[in-house]
């Protein structure tokens, strides 16, 4: 926020096309000015920034992903591009361009823009012309021009696969990296400067250096030639803005030894480019979960466990079959309280405490937790719930028994807030009763829409749970009766709140793919946010259900 008096307020970007002049800017020079000035003291800014740009890689991958500068109609529409791409893809870009025309020539364009625009409104080619100017100046012979139209005006991610062959001692007698477009839609191939760097068998490093990738398919490289390397990453640094794919070798060896890779951004990088391959159905959820519990033990640095478990609570959730998320979560939870136990007397126990609910899914485990609850004891040194977390174990409970009720209403009069009427809120939806279901599903129809949107979106997620699909496959059919309705009579926010909160996840994804695919053409025209979602939904319900299906082939393959 303290970047945008510079970038936003001082200038300003003279339309909604130019969005990310604002937040792309804000975001990456926060983060550059804290590694820059501060970075002694706070050391984490890049794994922070690295954190964000998965939003970024996500929203570049789905069907409604547009350039960076695009064109908006008018302010209604530009409400849709406060996304992935103008915050976390524009500010990836920009950290690319810092690295490709370095700092002295980065500096003077953007101190020259400034002085000249300021208090004014600049657009896309402003900015290109004084960066272009400074890159002439210093002699770097890049053509910011084409560089700008090929990142900033076309959609799109690019994929980077290392090429390694080696001959019988093991010595590398071939190093490649191939480019492919992440979607068919968008298949412009890119410039790249980044960083590879090679490990021997000790997890010593061989080779540390910057390479240029030339926007084709395939580009050769001899930094590597006649090393004995034993795995290899590209991207070290976090410089470029790509989706790093891990060769089969190096893979195996992270998954082995990744602790034993001394710096902590690389470490993350890998476990980045793990969680793309899950995503992307190239291992599966089940073996990501194994490199996790195998490595994040060992791993000594608790803000990338958090970076780790946090993804880990997606993989768990949307890649790991309905029937055996429990087992799983059983594991993870063990894994969390066992860090909990290790940290108990730092205070980075509470990265590890915020993560506990997360992993509470398997009934012993909720009841368990439901006795801290109603004991506040955890029975771990220096572990007392929060009340936040206390209800995220008592929402829980209320899904799996009305029992909860009682302990719901104890706790609601202990905490007083308004996160505690929330919160009250969504248990009463949650219980597993069909006459409670019906309840609010009428009330939500029909009343919703003079509830606050907070108190509606409670109520909506305490019906929507996943675990209760019996009990609500009848709402699946009455969702998508109903959602046309509500569109075309009701206001603007209750329906959209409406379409996203209540759509059914507990329902097959294939099922819902179908009826949003039935739905998507009836859909009023200027209801473009809506669309959007749907489309989106679409996108990350395939990717679901293509997980589930290799998460469940591997699990039968190992008899579980």
């Amino acid at each position: 926020e303290m970047a945008h008096m510079w970038f936003g307020n001082l200038v300003t970007m003279k339309w909604w096309d130019d969005l990310w002049l604002n937040e792309s800017f804000a975001t990456f020079m926060s983060h550059l000015c804290v590694d820059l000035q501060l970075g002694s003291e706070y050391p984490s800014s890049w794994r922070e920034f690295l954190g964000m740009k998965g939003w970024g890689y996500a929203t570049d991958q789905l069907s409604t992903t547009h350039p960076i500068s695009t064109p908006v109609r008018d302010t209604n529409e530009t409400e849709s591009n406060f996304d992935g791409i103008s915050y976390a893809k524009g500010s990836s870009v920009l950290k690319q361009l810092y690295f490709l025309v370095q700092h002295n020539t980065f500096k003077m364009a953007i101190q020259k823009y400034m002085n000249d625009f300021q208090f004014k409104n600049a657009e896309f080619s402003d900015l290109i012309k004084y960066i272009a100017e400074e890159t002439t100046s210093a002699g770097l012979g890049i053509d910011i021009h084409e560089w700008a139209e090929s990142w900033v005006k076309t959609a799109g991610l690019n994929e980077m696969l290392p090429i390694i062959e080696k001959d019988a001692s093991g010595k590398v007698t071939r190093f490649a990296v191939k480019q492919t477009p992440a979607l068919e839609e968008h298949p412009t191939l890119r410039n790249h400067k980044i960083i590879v760097q090679a490990w021997d068998a000790n997890a010593n490093s061989l080779i540390n250096v910057p390479i240029q990738i030339q926007p084709q398919e395939v580009t050769e490289f001899t930094e590597l030639q006649g090393l004995e390397v034993a795995c290899v990453l590209l991207n070290v640094g976090d410089w470029g803005y790509c989706k790093i794919r891990i060769d089969e070798e190096s893979l195996e060896f992270f998954k082995n030894n990744l602790c034993k890779i001394q710096d902590s951004l690389s470490r993350q990088l890998v476990w980045r480019a793990l969680w793309d391959m899950t995503r992307d159905i190239r291992i599966s959820a089940v073996e990501f979960l194994d490199a996790v519990k195998q490595q994040v033990p060992q791993e000594t640095l608790p803000e990338i466990c958090n970076y780790v478990l946090e993804i880990s609570t997606s993989a768990l959730s949307n890649y790991i079959p309905d029937e055996a998320q429990e087992a799983e979560a059983k594991v993870m939870l063990k894994l969390v309280l066992d860090k909990v136990r290790e940290y108990s007397d730092k205070p980075e126990a509470l990265i590890f405490q915020k993560r506990v609910p997360f992993f509470i899914k398997h009934p012993e485990d909720i009841s368990m937790g439901i006795s801290w609850v109603t004991s506040n004891d955890t029975g771990i040194p220096n572990y007392t719930l929060g009340q936040l977390d206390r209800w995220a174990i008592i929402k829980k409970y209320s899904a799996l028994t009305s029992e909860a009720k009682e302990i719901v209403e104890q706790e609601r009069q202990k905490d007083n807030s308004d996160s505690g009427h929330l919160s009250k809120l969504f248990c009463e939806a949650a219980y597993p009763e069909a006459g409670v279901k019906e309840e609010v599903w009428n009330r939500v129809v029909n009343s919703g829409h003079e509830m606050s949107r907070y108190e509606r979106e409670n109520a909506m997620a305490g019906f929507n749970i996943r675990r209760q699909k019996s009990l609500l496959g009848s709402y699946t059919d009455k969702y998508f009766e109903t959602a046309l309705e509500i569109l075309n009579s009701r206001d603007k926010e209750f329906s959209k709140d409406f379409c996203e909160c209540m759509l059914p996840r507990y329902a097959d994804e294939g099922e819902v793919i179908e009826k949003i695919n039935a739905l998507l053409p009836k859909l009023p025209e200027d209801r473009f946010e809506v669309i959007r979602h749907y489309k989106e939904e679409t996108d990350f319900l395939k990717k679901y259900k293509a997980g589930k299906e290799l998460s469940a082939k591997v699990l039968s393959e190992r008899g579980q």
